[in-house]
C-alpha cells in the first residue's frame, strides 16, 4: 500500500493511512474530551459569533489560536522558531524549510481564517444562542495552560535549560558520525566508537 501523502516511506507512515482526520472534528474533540463545551458541532461554517455569547471561550480561544500560528510571546513562536531554524541551519535540507516555512504562513492563514469566521460577526446558528460560557471550572482548567503558553514564549530558557546537556550531547553524536561517516542508527544503538 502507499504511505500517506506528506509521510515519509516507512513502515510509521502504515499506521496513519487510516487514521487522518480533517482538523476541525479532532479539534473539536479534544475540547469535548476536556469537558469544556460540548456543542456537537464541528465544522466551521456551524458557528459564528461565539463572543456575543461565550466572551470566555473567545478569549481563550484568542490566546490558543496566536499560540499555534506562532506570534512572538507565545509558545507556538519558540518551537517553530526552533524547528525552522535547525531546518534552515542543515544544507541538505533547504528545500523542505522552506516548504515548511510556507507551511506556517499557510496554516496561520487558515487559523485566522478560521477565527474570524467562529468568533466574529453574528450568531449564525440558533443552537449556539443558548451556548454557555466557559464555567469557573473551566477557566480554571485553561488558566494554568494560557500560563503556559506564556511563560515559554516570553521565558523559554527555564525549559530549554533542562534539555540543553542531551541536546548538547545528541548533536555530538550528530557530528561524530557525521565525520566517520558511521550510519545514524550506529550511534543510536551505542555502536559507534
Amino acid at each position: 500500500s502507499l504511505p500517506v501523502i506528506g509521510w515519509p516511506w516507512t513502515e510509521a507512515s502504515l499506521v496513519f493511512k487510516d487514521r487522518v482526520a480533517d482538523w476541525e472534528s479532532t479539534m473539536t474533540g479534544r475540547i469535548r474530551a476536556s469537558g469544556a463545551v460540548p456543542v456537537g458541532l464541528t465544522a466551521a461554517s456551524e458557528f459564528g459569533g461565539l463572543k456575543n455569547v461565550m466572551p470566555w471561550f473567545a478569549a481563550v480561544m484568542l490566546l490558543v489560536s496566536l499560540s499555534s500560528i506562532a506570534v512572538p510571546g507565545f509558545n507556538g513562536f519558540i518551537g517553530e522558531f526552533l524547528v525552522l531554524l535547525g531546518a534552515f541551519q542543515a544544507p541538505d535540507n533547504r528545500i523542505c524549510a522552506i516548504l515548511a516555512a510556507t507551511g506556517v504562513i499557510f496554516a496561520a492563514c487558515y487559523m485566522l481564517w478560521m477565527f474570524q469566521r467562529v468568533i466574529f460577526g453574528k450568531v449564525t446558528n440558533d443552537k449556539n444562542k443558548d451556548l454557555k460560557d466557559l464555567s469557573w471550572r473551566e477557566i480554571a482548567i485553561f488558566a494554568p495552560l494560557i500560563l503556559f503558553i506564556i511563560w515559554i514564549g516570553v521565558y523559554p530558557s527555564t525549559f530549554l535549560d533542562k534539555t540543553k546537556a542531551s541536546t548538547e550531547n545528541f548533536l555530538a553524536m550528530m557530528e561524530k558520525a557525521k565525520s566517520t561517516q558511521v550510519s545514524q542508527s550506529h550511534v543510536f544503538k551505542g555502536e559507534a566508537q
